[in-house]
C-alpha cells in the first residue's frame, strides 16, 4: 500500500508479490506468471475495447479470463513438457489487470521490485 501510494504503480495488487515471494528465490513462478498474464492481456484489451468494461468488470473478466486459462492450460501443453504452472489463476489475472491499466514495463517492475522487498522483509522475521 505505502508503494501505490508513493509511486501510483500496482504490482498486480496486495496479494501477488506476497504470494510470488512465497515461492522463494526461484524465478520460474515469477516468469510463469508474467507469460500468462502477457497471454491474457490482448484478451482483456479486447473486451475493454469491444465491451466497454472498467473497474470491477474489468477486473472480473481478467480473473475469469485467467481461470478460463488455467482450465485449458494442461490440453493446450504437451505431458510433461516441464512448463511450470504459475501461482494459481488469481495473480495472473490481477497482473494482466494492471498491465491492462497502467502497462506492461510499470506493472512487471513494480511486480519485481515488490517481489524481492516482500521477500527480504520476510526473511528477517524470526
Amino acid at each position: 500500500m505505502a508503494f501505490y501510494g508513493r509511486t501510483g504503480l500496482s504490482g498486480g495488487g496486495i496479494l501477488s508479490p506476497g504470494l510470488l515471494a512465497l515461492q522463494g528465490a526461484s524465478s520460474r513462478p515469477l516468469i510463469a506468471t508474467v507469460a500468462a498474464a502477457l497471454l491474457l492481456l490482448p484478451l482483456i484489451e479486447g473486451a475493454v475495447r469491444l465491451l466497454g468494461l472498467y473497474g470491477r468488470q474489468r477486473l472480473a473478466f481478467a480473473l475469469l479470463a485467467a481461470l478460463a486459462l488455467r482450465g485449458f492450460l494442461p490440453f493446450l501443453l504437451p505431458p510433461g513438457s516441464g512448463v511450470p504452472v504459475w501461482v494459481g489463476w488469481v495473480v495472473p489475472g490481477l497482473v494482466a489487470a494492471d498491465m491492462e491499466r497502467q502497462g506492461i514495463v510499470p506493472t512487471v517492475a513494480a511486480l519485481i521490485l515488490l517481489t524481492a522487498s516482500t521477500l527480504l522483509l520476510g526473511g528477517l522475521l524470526p
